[in-house]
């Protein structure tokens, strides 16, 4: 028999033994016999019957009506599987529903052997007198032992779950709806849940009695919002769409009417309720006159030259409707019938007032530097038109206290010619060239207006526009479309005050780096000395000194020592010895 079977027995349950007399064949009609008498019949039930000495099955048991008295175990076998008894069908049925189930899908079977094995215990089991009654039993009767039946108990759950899928309905929760036509409830509904545990012990007893009648057990479920409690909110919703809203600020009314009232409304049910929200881009639109009319978009105050000055472009303090705050209001008081509304508006004060930007404006130039472009073998128009492209976006570009200038973010955006450029130890032509020449320009700028220099790169090889061990090279990376990793030139605005940028390209063949700021007091000095010079390379030590306002060394020293290599070019190598060292140019 398989393991996950179960198997049982039709008949009654009870204590002892279960099998069942019949009506007796003869009846008794001396109620008094004398114990002579019973003993009598005692031993002749234990003597009868030679098939129950031999193994077979006493006289007098029946199976589901069938007579297997005196018959041997195969053909009581036999007799039933001729004759065997059918459950072809559960019909489950409960709360006006109802369900049949192939008795085949739940594994149903006779189980012939059992009931066989059942009836050959008759009369064999218990003590003398319990075994001397159920072999008189059949002598003067009929003893009926129960069929058993098979069936797997796994899939009596699953046929259960599977009713439960079926036939289970959710409740149907009351809801409100609001359009221009009103206000409208949809109602509530009993939903049905089947309880599973129940069913599934209700089908494994009707496969068990072979009656083939399962009740569905199951009820009803209430949904969690009733259609009084929608009632209950129409009625506030129609409340607040009865007449028209009036909204006041800055000395100007706007109304909402009724019909625009109810096109802000949403009732979305939450948990076990129903809320009342009010559409934030509904308002808006309905109302955009208003908030065009209070919002004023705040402005930064700003910097721009204007000759050899830095002049203060004014700012602009805002204000803008407190949208969520005004729903806030509007929600609960229109439920409530509430009619007249003050509009919540905030200041926007920008990050830089008018008044700051003036406190801290850069009042003159504190820090310059210049290089030639001219006479450097590389003054192609292209390269010229990179240089003016590259100085005009940086012109103009404003630090706060404290904040960090990148040139790779200034200028990484920009679209540039294809010029001459230095790339794995060669001359190539690609996009940008002459940027390095612009970031060199600045960050000699930025040295000398006392900044804090963050990151700055030497180049891989010398170049004639700029002293070796002051310049500082930019490239983009390879997120940026180049190849390599990403060289960044950048400083720190260390005074108390705003710098501004501006590099410009001139007629007379140099390029222009300016720093603006307030006045520092501090005075730096740049230079830089040859250690080590071959045909293969050459290392500077770049010093610098800062000297404060009384003129006292602040610091000074070397800073960092740069290794320029020879160049693969068109005519062969070029040694960092014939490259012509360019002087300090403040």
């Amino acid at each position: 028999m398989n393991r996950d079977s179960t198997v049982i027995r039709r008949g009654r349950a009870g204590s002892g033994r279960r099998w069942r007399r019949r009506r007796s064949r003869t009846r008794l009609l001396l109620a008094g016999a004398s114990l002579l008498g019973v003993v009598v019949v005692l031993f002749a039930a234990l003597g009868a019957s030679p098939q129950a000495s031999e193994g077979g099955i006493p006289r007098g048991v029946e199976a589901g009506g069938l007579d297997l008295g005196g018959k041997s175990t195969e053909e009581a076998e036999k007799l039933l599987r001729e004759r065997a008894y059918a459950l072809n069908e559960i019909r489950v049925s409960g709360d006006g529903k109802e369900v049949t189930v192939p008795a085949e899908s739940v594994g149903v079977r006779p189980d012939v052997e059992a009931t066989v094995r059942n009836a050959r215990k008759v009369g064999r089991e218990g003590n003398v007198i319990e075994r001397a009654r159920e072999r008189a039993g059949g002598l003067v009767g009929t003893v009926e032992v129960p069929l058993e039946v098979a069936y797997d108990g796994e899939k009596v759950r699953d046929v259960s779950e599977s009713l439960a899928r079926r036939l289970g309905e959710d409740p149907t929760q009351a809801g409100v709806s609001v359009s221009l036509a009103g206000v409208e409830v949809s109602q509530s509904a009993e939903g049905y849940e089947v309880d599973v545990d129940q069913t599934a012990a209700n089908i494994r007893g009707s496969i068990e009695s072979l009656e083939g009648e399962a009740e569905l057990a199951g009820g009803a479920t209430r949904p969690e919002i009733s259609t009084a409690e929608a009632e209950n909110t129409a009625e506030k919703v129609r409340t607040a769409i009865s007449e028209p809203a009036t909204l006041a600020a800055d000395g100007e009314r706007w109304e909402l009417s009724p019909r625009q009232i109810a096109g802000l409304i949403n009732v979305t049910p939450e948990s076990s309720r129903l809320e009342v929200y009010l559409s934030p881009q509904a308002l808006r639109s309905e109302l955009s006159g208003m908030y065009s009319s209070i919002n004023v978009e705040a402005r930064e105050a700003d910097y721009r030259f204007a000759g050899d000055s830095v002049e203060v472009v004014p700012g602009r303090t805002g204000q803008s409707i407190q949208t969520l705050e005004l729903l806030g209001e509007l929600r609960s008081g229109l439920l409530q019938g509430k009619r007249e509304y003050e509009v919540p508006v905030a200041e926007d004060v920008p990050e830089l007032t008018t008044q700051e930007a003036r406190q801290q404006r850069p009042t003159q130039l504190i820090g310059k530097y210049r290089t030639t472009f001219e006479g450097t073998g590389d003054d192609a128009p292209a390269r010229v038109d990179n240089l003016r492209t590259a100085s005009e976006a940086l012109t103009g570009q404003t630090l706060a206290p404290g904040e960090v200038l990148s040139a790779n973010d200034v200028l990484a955006p920009l679209d540039y010619k294809k010029t001459k450029v230095f790339v794995d130890g060669k001359v190539e032509k690609a996009a940008g060239g002459g940027l390095c020449q612009v970031s060199s320009t600045l960050y000699m700028a930025a040295n000398y207006a006392g900044l804090d220099i963050v990151e700055r790169n030497a180049h891989f090889a010398l170049l004639n526009y700029i002293r070796p061990g002051l310049d500082a090279t930019v490239w983009f990376g390879a997120e940026n479309g180049y190849r390599g990793q990403e060289l960044d030139m950048r400083f720190r605005n260390t005074t108390e005050g705003y710098v501004m940028i501006r590099e410009y390209v001139a007629d007379d063949g140099y390029i222009y780096a300016e720093v603006w700021g307030q006045p520092t007091g501090k005075k730096v000095t740049m230079d830089s000395k040859n250690l080590v010079e071959n045909e293969n390379i050459s290392k500077w030590r770049t010093t610098k000194t800062v000297k404060n306002a009384q003129g006292e060394v602040v610091s000074s020293g070397p800073i960092y020592t740069s290794t320029y290599y020879a160049l693969e070019t068109d005519e062969g190598k070029l040694p960092p010895t014939e490259v012509d060292v360019a002087p300090v140019r403040p």
